[in-house]
């Protein structure tokens, strides 16, 4: 195929294109998620910037040891380190610039994103940290599979954002233990298939290590 189109069933009566390609539409078959996890890791692997330092290699490895261009770094609940993971990410990529970028409501639109996003011509890296609040996560689903994936992101008036190969885009984002939290657990389908660093407390650490003093 020269054009695929990807449209959700929700979507197809909004647009024209997708209703005129009807007769083109081809059944979709699920992949495996384990597979396609590995697949899009394999594609958002990221070349370092700078060689580092010996003395930063064990840390590299727990911040950012492949150098994925794309990462996702959660926790369960607020203060538990994420956004510092991101700030030693920064030191560790020695010559890089952070961009934050809060995602919140009421609503997600594209243009507001766009309005936030600029590169830094004099680092060697831009590290876009985006802070995404957990009322918005069915919201911003679109606009993270366009910068995330796509490598891009247009608005409605055309406005296009392209990512540069270089830069890396963090999503920080706090999903709460709930069984019953269903609207974050659909929304986060997506962003459990990129790389992810999930942060611990203590408690958890201990737990996870069986208890050691």
């Amino acid at each position: 195929y020269r054009l695929v189109i990807l449209c959700g069933t929700d979507e197809e009566g909004v647009s024209h294109v997708t209703a005129k390609l009807q007769l083109f539409q081809r059944p979709f078959k699920l992949c495996d998620e384990n597979a396609c996890a590995q697949y899009l890791q394999s594609k958002l692997l990221h070349v370092p910037v700078a060689p580092l330092p010996r003395l930063l290699h064990r840390r590299t490895s727990f911040v950012n040891k492949n150098r994925y261009s794309a990462l996702i770094v959660s926790s369960t609940r607020s203060g538990m380190g994420k956004s510092l993971h991101v700030q030693r990410m920064a030191q560790d990529i020695r010559g890089s610039h952070v961009v934050h970028v809060p995602v919140h409501g009421p609503e997600v639109k594209a243009y507001s994103i766009m309005e936030l996003l600029e590169h830094n011509v004099d680092s060697k890296c831009t590290i876009f940290h985006l802070d995404v609040v957990p009322t918005v996560l069915h919201q911003s689903n679109s606009i993270l599979f366009s910068l995330l994936v796509l490598r891009g992101l247009t608005d409605v008036l055309g406005n296009t954002w392209r990512c540069d190969e270089k830069d890396v885009y963090v999503v920080e984002v706090t999903v709460p233990e709930q069984e019953d939290n269903v609207v974050a657990t659909s929304a986060l389908s997506f962003l459990n298939l990129l790389p992810r660093v999930k942060c611990a407390s203590p408690l958890q650490l201990r737990e996870a290590n069986g208890n050691l003093p």
